[in-house]
């Protein structure tokens, strides 16, 4: 999985090459965990999180993580934990 996960960052830096080229500040991404919680790939999503946010802390770009709350209570503590780490932000919508 982590190959796919080069991909996107490698996508996140053409946008921002893009966006500069049209006059804009940046790039906002939205990334729908559900797959990892479909494939029961929990240690996977904790991995991708954390390299996403190492890779994109010193680029112009926005990354909100969509998660269903059905799925995020799945997660143990420490896996909840783990995650939430990655964040700047962690916004509940009920």
């Amino acid at each position: 999985m982590l190959d796919r996960f080069v991909g996107i960052i490698i996508m996140v830096k053409m946008l921002l090459r893009r966006s500069e080229s049209l006059g804009k500040n940046g790039v906002m991404v939205i990334s729908d965990t559900g797959l990892f919680f479909h494939l029961n790939r929990i240690e996977d999503l904790i991995l991708y999180e954390k390299e996403i946010f190492s890779s994109a802390s010193n680029l112009n770009v926005k990354i909100i993580c969509a998660c269903n709350m059905l799925d995020f209570v799945r997660l143990n503590d420490e896996q909840e934990q783990l995650l939430q780490s990655n964040h700047n932000k962690v916004i509940s919508l009920d």
